[in-house]
């Protein structure tokens, strides 16, 4: 399933349809589980690179409270392709403010 959504959003590109509570918990779940193949970790992360852009999806994701980094890091701790996919999510975190931020920023000009 988490390999199809990403083929949808790779086709589509609109990543509204994901940022429901459900979907984030969904993924998480899926990085959880030490069952899920290193493909479906790789594509669950790419997922979340591109949700996390989005200030709400941070704001579910993120707070120790979600448990969403404690599980990244878990993925990355278990090497391979899935910590370089866990990797690239951290990173594109620290790559700036993401779409919102950018809306909002440019909003503010006048």
């Amino acid at each position: 399933a988490i390999l199809a959504l990403e083929s949808l959003l790779a086709s589509d590109g609109d990543v509204a349809c994901c940022m429901h509570p459900a979907v984030l918990a969904a993924l998480q779940a899926a990085l959880a589980s030490t069952s899920t193949s290193e493909a479906a970790i790789c594509a669950a992360c790419a997922i979340l690179g591109r949700l996390l852009k989005r200030q709400r999806a941070r704001q579910l994701f993120l707070p120790r409270s979600a448990g969403g980094v404690a599980t990244l890091l878990a993925v990355y701790g278990r090497g391979g392709g899935a910590a370089d996919a866990a990797q690239r999510v951290f990173e594109g975190l620290c790559d700036g403010d993401g779409e919102e931020g950018a809306v909002a920023a440019g909003a503010g000009r006048g």
